[in-house]
Formats: C-alpha cells, sequence, structure tokens
C-alpha cells in the first residue's frame, strides 16, 4: 500500500474515530499529548507528516493498533468503546445468514439454523455471515463479521451491500466532498459512487478473523 493511500486512510480514520468518540479536538489533544494544530493537519491537510510518536499516542488513545490506524487492518468501531457498559452488558445470540440468504432478502433463513453468541448490544435485525472469498482486503476466509442493519454508516466503516438482490458483498463506505462512495476490497479495483442500485444491509461491528478454523 502506497504512503498516500496509508495517509488517506488515517485521515478518513482519524475524522471517524473523532466523529464516534463525539470527541472536540482540544480535548483529543488534552488528552493524547498532541497539539491541536498537528490534530487538525491529520484531519483535514493532505501532508500531515505526522510523528510516530503522535500516531502512537492516537491510536492508543482510540484504543486500536497501528495497522488498524493506517488502514491495513479493519476497525471494530463499535468494539472500541468496550469500557462502556452499554456495549458489553449481556450475551446476546444472532443468527447467522449464508450470502444467498441476502441475496434472496429473506433474512428468516438461517445457515442450518445456526446462532452466534455476542456480548454486542444489537438490534433484533443484528445478524452474522461468514467470510468466502479469499482475496478480501482486510478479510480472512476464515473470518466471521457481525452486522447491524440498524446502524447509520460512518465514513470509513465496513459494509454489507446488496445490488439489485443480485448479490451481496463487503465493501467500505467513503463519503468525498459530501458524495457517498463505496470501495471494493479487492485489490486493483477503484471507489465508485453509491448510487440507487446498491442498498446497504447493514454495518460491520465486529469481526472475529479465525472463528471458522
Amino acid at each position: 500500500m502506497s504512503i498516500k493511500k496509508n495517509f488517506e486512510n488515517l485521515q478518513n480514520n482519524l475524522n471517524m474515530l473523532i466523529k464516534h468518540k463525539n470527541i472536540s479536538v482540544g480535548e483529543l489533544a488534552r488528552r493524547t499529548g498532541s497539539a491541536p494544530s498537528t490534530i487538525n493537519r491529520l484531519m483535514n491537510s493532505t501532508d500531515g507528516n505526522p510523528t510516530l510518536e503522535s500516531l502512537l499516542a492516537l491510536a492508543k488513545f482510540f484504543e486500536i493498533n497501528l495497522s488498524q490506524f493506517i488502514g491495513e487492518q479493519p476497525i471494530n468501531l463499535y468494539s472500541t468503546d468496550h469500557k462502556s457498559n452499554s456495549l458489553f452488558q449481556y450475551v446476546t445470540y444472532i443468527p447467522r445468514f449464508t450470502w444467498d440468504t441476502l441475496k434472496t432478502n429473506d433474512l428468516t433463513i438461517l445457515e442450518e439454523s445456526r446462532i452466534i453468541a455476542t456480548q454486542k448490544k444489537v438490534s433484533k435485525q443484528a445478524f452474522s455471515i461468514a467470510i468466502e472469498a479469499s482475496n478480501l482486503t482486510h478479510f480472512n476466509q476464515s473470518g466471521l463479521i457481525l452486522v447491524e442493519p440498524n446502524f447509520e454508516p460512518t465514513n470509513g466503516c465496513y459494509v454489507v451491500v446488496s445490488k439489485l438482490n443480485a448479490f451481496s458483498s463487503i465493501k467500505r463506505y467513503i463519503i468525498e466532498d459530501g458524495n457517498h462512495y463505496l470501495q471494493p476490497l479487492l485489490a486493483g479495483l477503484n471507489l465508485f459512487p453509491l448510487t440507487h442500485d446498491f442498498k446497504i444491509v447493514g454495518v460491520i461491528i465486529d469481526y472475529h478473523p479465525d472463528y471458522l478454523t
């Protein structure tokens, strides 16, 4: 991955995490020991030129690793709140669907009636699904994702999308200049506009990379 692409991912992730945490730049600077000007450059400039020390401090605050921060690994956005009792109060059981289930848009069909336990606080519409493709960036074929249809996607998050009930896939949701795009996870493919042909089935809120091994 190029340095430019890494920085674009970092910039998207930083803006996403700040919005998700609902924290101001000044407060973030105070709690990480970073200069507000440094954070503003990372959020808005194309050449923020951050130091490793500042990146590590920010990543530590958001409770992610550096690879997640620069986009080499996915961020389980809603698991960054694990200290909040609202997300880890109890165990919930959710259905495990197949990709064919999403294709038919019949979310009543379970994969061999399998049920997955999670400590996430999720809606009754939440479900899990196994990763079948072997060439997706950031996601292992043996992994399992947890999808929440009731969450509003934010810039930089991963979503499950369907196209006219023909197929479903994982994409990254991108907002640029007020326009909405989908980024394929296959190497060499460019992002494209989110049109009415596509429906966002849900936001990926958790990922277990070795669930099926």
